[in-house]
């Protein structure tokens, strides 16, 4: 289970990282006001974190990484099969399509 976190873990810095390089030390609400509109490359950042979280702490509460994830993949796809039906914003849909990227990297990563 450690190895297992750790390989999310890493995962989760990378994005993390990659998050921080585009919004610096603003917070993410600060952004979307500052750009007065969508801002879908930082949502799909932010989504793929959150993803990421969700699997992490499944892991976390001993569930199996593989397992974890295949669990969250399908709850995100769902998600954006969802926003995509309801037509909802280009920031709903980049948050759901990086969440669903992040977590198939994980797949990827752990099968």
């Amino acid at each position: 289970m450690i190895g297992a976190v750790a390989s999310i873990d890493e995962q989760l810095a990378g994005l993390v990282e990659q998050l921080g390089a585009v919004v610096g030390d603003a917070s993410l609400c600060t952004v979307s006001r500052a750009a007065g509109g969508p801002v879908p490359g930082v949502k799909y950042l932010e989504g793929g974190v959150m993803a990421l979280r969700e699997a992490r702490r499944e892991v976390q509460r001993g569930s199996e990484q593989e397992a974890a994830v295949s669990a969250a993949l399908e709850r995100w796809r769902g998600e954006l099969e969802r926003a995509r039906e309801r037509e909802l914003g280009r920031d709903w849909l980049s948050y759901r399509a990086g969440g669903v990227d992040a977590l198939e990297d994980a797949a990827d990563a752990s099968g």
